[in-house]
């Protein structure tokens, strides 16, 4: 093979060891930029969706509290249940997604915790029925259940519904937590390919000069400086010089 060609070899080796290590870059940096964003973009705003689904059902419920104790008229009953649908539009913008008061909400991809927003909507609507009946039941002449027993399943639902509601929200949190992990492991990894990527590109290119530079002293028959003090000694008429 001829110097040129060797010299062709190794420049494309180097070459193609940097396309490797920049393709493997980009690959690297994509993956991660779309853990972050999925961080970033779509998991904290759930934060946000399901504190809100709880405010809203926590207001809703001390709202209708003081209509009953006469704190409040009840005809300020419409906005316990504008509370509990905005309650219940939080629910389903996790699940699906939304966007509300220029926030952008993305549906979970979580199906354990998909599965606990859909049991929390039926805990919500069961709650929603039974604020109706025990508001009829307090401001309507016929009673169809007893004030005490209708209180004491009211307040029971409602804590069970705030329980989940605050195990959905950890569950949130690890879940980004998780994320966040999964975002560092990825950056370590990243950098770690495109360091032994670079040494082992300096090694091809080491091996390839060693090589190069030792074919091109065996065909010139000595190191270059050598043979450039050879010629010159020659060109002074110096005709006695003596080999190794």
């Amino acid at each position: 093979m001829t110097i040129k060609k060797k010299l062709a070899v190794g420049f494309l080796s180097i070459l193609a060891i940097i396309i490797i290590a920049g393709s493997i870059g980009i690959i690297q940096t994509k993956r991660l930029h779309s853990v972050s964003e999925e961080i970033s973009l779509k998991s904290y705003p759930l934060i946000d969706a399901v504190m809100e689904f709880q405010l809203s059902a926590i207001e809703a419920h001390l709202w209708f509290e003081e209509i009953l104790t006469g704190t409040e008229d009840k005809d300020s009953i419409e906005n316990v249940w504008a509370l509990l649908d905005e309650s219940l539009w939080y629910a389903n913008a996790i699940l699906k997604g939304g966007e509300k008061d220029h926030h952008i909400f993305y549906g979970i991809k979580d199906d354990a915790i998909k599965d606990d927003i859909q049991f929390l909507k039926t805990k919500l609507a069961a709650f929603k029925e039974l604020a109706h009946l025990r508001f009829d039941n307090h401001f309507t002449a016929v009673q169809k259940q007893g004030d005490q027993a209708l209180d004491d399943k009211f307040d029971a639902l409602f804590n069970i519904f705030i329980t989940l509601a605050k195990e959905v929200e950890n569950k949130i949190h690890v879940k980004i937590d998780r994320d966040i992990q999964s975002a560092e492991n990825l950056a370590t990894e990243s950098t770690l390919i495109l360091l032994l990527t670079t040494l082992f590109g300096f090694l091809v290119a080491a091996i390839a000069l060693y090589y190069i530079s030792r074919d091109i002293i065996k065909q010139v028959g000595g190191e270059p400086s050598e043979i450039a003090d050879i010629t010159n000694e020659v060109a002074l008429g110096n005709l006695d010089m003596q080999f190794d």
